[in-house]
């Protein structure tokens, strides 16, 4: 038995082209494209906690990353938070894979 997959992927390319489609592409589709480092991290929750606790020089670290942000909010308050949260979640490049998926409507 043959897949026919890669026909069926290309007809719904085509459905999408002409919009009617939706690509659904979650929140992995941007992560190698934010200002993190590669480690084997997961989650940008783990990401978070570890910039909080940085941010506030915390030692020992918080472990809960609803501590840590109310910590750091009492610190920098909104503005600061805004900004910090920004420069690490802003995207800093564009895939080439990007690129193409955003070719469609």
């Amino acid at each position: 038995m043959t897949s026919n997959f890669p026909d069926e992927f290309q007809r719904r390319l085509n459905l999408a082209r002409t919009g009617g489609g939706i690509l659904f592409c979650g929140a992995g589709f941007s992560a190698d494209c934010l200002n993190f480092s590669p480690d084997e991290t997961i989650g940008a929750g783990a990401h978070l906690l570890e910039l909080f606790n940085t941010e506030l020089d915390q030692n020992p670290p918080f472990r809960n990353l609803q501590n840590a942000a109310d910590a750091l909010h009492e610190k920098i308050a909104d503005y600061g938070m805004m900004n910090l949260l920004k420069k690490r979640f802003t995207v800093s490049n564009v895939t080439s894979d990007m690129a193409e998926i955003l070719k469609y409507p």
